[in-house]
């Protein structure tokens, strides 16, 4: 069973949609996500947010567009059904454009006479998805019409000849592109907010199992997302590596002299190497810490929570390796952005005098 997505204005459609919802359910069996279903998630305090949450959870997307623009968002500008569109055009769905006969005639004829946030709408979808955009006049002509482009996409699917396994592969490899693509767009318009780069590389980072990469595959263990991330730069002038970028649940102390023993970055910075360490976390929760050097001045370290062993016995390589394995166009990336970036504002040197002794 497949689920759709009906986002549209309620009150000039609200017999368009109910029509459409019964149809998609009773005749070709398949789930209808709307706000004033019964089965619609509104445990989230934010209305808008409740939203665009059913929206990412869809597999299929159907903008129906009549003759009003929408409310708009409290923010201002943009209405909640543009956003809802946006939201599945960000995260690739299927989509299939809905619009009443006359709306578009009068869109092609005298666009000026719509309202100005209708009109914008349009002129956005037609212009990303007018092979998928149909004019309609009845809920009926709707219906026969997401009908036909689902039996196509069925069609389409099944000539893929694809396993279920090599289907998850495909949508994982898609993923990680994904990710790739926001933090490379991070780097470009965040330049020398290290922070917000760190803040954005926790959210794009691969975590979750951790396995050996053995002729079986092995699960080590569950890690959470990464939540905090700390970049450090050696200084020479007090011998000491000093924060540059600070996200999240991390210890963001100013600075860490290479002479003190106990300091984990300054192992992995001497080394020039990957680091792993365990540690014990608030509620009887051990805390994983990977530090690795970059761009031969830097580290970076970033914590995870372990959720999860599932063997005791496990190799801090193999957990580097599988962590690798999965990040490796983002820490290289993040490497090369760093072995190329001229310092900017005030450096690690202006916090030498806060070196713990």
């Amino acid at each position: 069973m497949l689920s759709m997505f009906i986002s549209s204005t309620i009150k000039d459609l609200h017999y368009v949609r109910q029509t459409l919802a019964y149809q998609i359910e009773q005749q070709l069996g398949h789930e209808v996500i709307m706000s004033e279903s019964i089965s619609f998630d509104w445990n989230d305090a934010d209305i808008i947010q409740s939203c665009l949450n059913e929206v990412e959870r869809a597999d299929f997307f159907v903008l129906i567009i009549g003759n009003r623009g929408g409310t708009p968002l409290p923010e201002g500008g943009m209405t909640i059904t543009r956003a809802e569109y946006r939201k599945a055009a960000a995260k690739r769905k299927p989509i299939y454009v809905l619009i009443q006969q006359d709306t578009w005639i009068l869109y092609e004829q005298a666009p000026d006479r719509l309202e100005p946030a209708l009109k914008e709408l349009i002129q956005e979808v037609s212009k990303e998805w007018k092979t998928y955009l149909r004019a309609f006049q009845h809920a009926e002509d709707a219906f026969r019409y997401v009908r036909t482009q689902l039996s196509q996409w069925c069609r389409q699917f099944a000539q893929l000849n694809l396993s279920v396994s090599e289907i998850e592969k495909l949508k994982k490899e898609r993923e990680h592109c994904q990710a790739y693509y926001r933090f490379v767009h991070a780097l470009f318009h965040h330049e020398g907010d290290m922070d917000r780069l760190l803040a954005i590389l926790t959210q794009e980072i691969e975590s979750g199992q951790i396995s050996s990469r053995m002729v079986v595959e092995q699960p080590i263990m569950q890690i959470s997302q990464a939540t905090g991330a700390t970049l450090y730069r050696y200084e020479a002038s007090c011998q000491s590596l000093c924060m540059a970028g600070c996200a999240g649940d991390a210890d963001c102390q100013d600075s860490y002299p290479l002479s003190n023993a106990n300091n984990y970055m300054g192992a992995a910075y001497l080394a020039q190497e990957m680091k792993l360490y365990e540690k014990d976390g608030l509620y009887d929760q051990k805390e994983l810490i990977l530090c690795l050097p970059l761009a031969q001045l830097y580290v970076l370290t970033l914590h995870f929570l372990i959720e999860e062993v599932f063997t005791d016995q496990h190799a801090h390589q193999d957990i580097l390796d599988d962590f690798l394995n999965k990040n490796e166009r983002l820490i290289h990336t993040f490497h090369m952005y760093l072995e190329r970036r001229k310092p900017h504002g005030q450096t690690g040197a202006d916090k030498c005098g806060d070196a713990a002794p």
